[in-house]
């Protein structure tokens, strides 16, 4: 074991002239940690990028459609009738509406069975649904099977229908509904389920399937006008609104644009792209605004990419409503999005669809230039922020072998120091040794 005399003998404070020497050296080290820290850092403000653009992008894609864009605010006048819902690009207006039928679906029903275990005949059963292009769907009933396995065999087949047990209290009919209320419009209620039975079993007992309820559409009068719908929720009716009819009766409706609805959707992207901004300006400066060290040119060109959105120009919408400069949505002296509210009031009252139309064209709208953007930045595969962290990683395992060789050497340097000096103090105190029996000799 080595042995450290630590200037016993040379009267010098050898454990602080080599902490001062490793310490010295360590200079190159501290850079390559510095380094290090930065490029960690910039990883991790890639990873709260890429999840912030993901939300901007999930945000893009709820934009495409005119209600998550445009608020309209819906009066009904009588709802125990109807109630409604604004989903799409609505025109304001007042309606006069009657219910004159509720849209029901089709059912019908086995005969009676003892129990939910009663052996159904073997054979084949032949279902097919009013708009089912993948039907029909043969059911294979097996030897042995029950009421209850036919009711799964139905279910799992992929038709469209709905199969259960029902019971009056001593017996169990095997009921089957249609997924879909309604029927095609124009063509026969009774095509709604077509049901083909077909046995070949020696025991148990047919199905007996018949009609119980016959399928039927909705028929609502606006302003006068008969319309059909094959469910009690249309959408097709009153431009924009879906209606969810309740029963039978007259009622009102109105629709009139919703500013500050709209104002406040408006707001949500504004806010979720200086989400984005920011942490853009995380990633290529300092905390004092410098440029950070080795930055991405390509995240840069983020943020510029996203300020260019502002005034970017949507063919086929109005020339007051095609960009969102034009609404009142500008960039500010900081480089983020802010609304000028005088320009977005100005927009809404003279064109609140067009400000829909800006964000929902197909293609080219904000809805799908954000959407563009982002996958070019977070794609799995060859996304760009992805890149740069696979890129700044790799810098980051680099810097660690080459801090690792670096305090390896110093480990050596210390260990040699120790041993030169250990080497030099035993040196020191043969000679002092020597004198002193020198000195004792010639004094005696």
């Amino acid at each position: 074991m080595a042995v450290n005399f630590n200037g016993l003998s040379s009267g010098l404070d050898t454990s602080a002239i080599i902490k001062a020497t490793i310490q010295a050296q360590r200079g190159p080290i501290t850079s390559l940690e510095t380094r290090r820290s930065d490029y960690t850092t910039q990883v991790s403000t890639l990873g709260k990028l890429a999840s912030k653009l993901d939300e901007l992008k999930s945000l893009g894609k709820d934009m495409a459609k005119t209600s998550n864009v445009l608020a309209f605010t819906i009066g009904v006048g009588d709802e125990d009738v109807m109630k409604a819902s604004a989903n799409g690009e609505s025109t304001a207006g007042t309606y006069a509406l009657e219910v004159r039928r509720l849209a029901a679906a089709e059912k019908d029903r086995s005969v009676a069975f003892a129990s939910d275990f009663s052996q159904v005949k073997a054979g084949t059963l032949t279902i097919a649904t009013a708009g089912d292009t993948a039907g029909p769907h043969n059911i294979e009933i097996q030897e042995g099977d029950t009421l209850d396995d036919v009711v799964d065999r139905i279910n799992s087949s992929g038709a469209k229908v709905d199969a259960s047990i029902v019971r009056d209290g001593t017996r169990s009919y095997l009921q089957i509904v249609s997924s879909e209320s309604g029927h095609t419009i124009g063509g026969a209620a009774d095509d709604a389920i077509q049901i083909t039975e077909s046995y070949n079993g020696a025991a148990g007992a047919e199905l007996g399937l018949t009609q119980v309820t016959q399928a039927q559409n909705a028929l609502v009068t606006v302003d006068g006008l008969d319309a059909e719908a094959r469910t009690n929720k249309p959408s097709n009716i009153v431009p924009g609104i879906e209606l969810d009819l309740k029963k039978l009766g007259t009622t009102s409706l109105s629709v009139a644009p919703d500013k500050d609805g709209t104002k406040t959707k408006l707001k949500a992207f504004v806010d979720k792209a200086n989400e984005v901004i920011d942490l853009v300006k995380g990633a290529t400066r300092t905390a004092d605004g410098a440029r950070a060290l080795d930055p991405d040119p390509a995240i840069e060109r983020l943020g510029t990419e996203l300020r260019n959105m502002v005034i970017k120009a949507v063919d086929g919408v109005g020339t007051g409503s095609n960009s969102l400069a034009r609404i009142g949505i500008v960039t500010n002296s900081t480089g983020n999005l802010e609304i000028d509210s005088t320009k977005l009031e100005a927009a809404l009252s003279k064109d609140i669809r067009g400000i829909g139309r800006l964000f929902t064209k197909e293609d080219s709208g904000i809805a799908a230039s954000v959407q563009s953007l982002v996958k070019r930045y977070t794609d799995t595969t060859d996304g760009l922020i992805g890149n740069r962290k696979k890129a700044l990683n790799r810098r980051v395992d680099q810097l660690d072998s080459q801090i690792e060789r670096m305090e390896t050497r110093l480990t050596r340097l210390s260990t040699t120091m120790q041993k030169q000096f250990t080497a030099m103090e035993q040196a020191i105190a043969s000679y002092q040794s020597q004198s002193s029996a020198l000195s004792s000799l010639y004094s005696g």
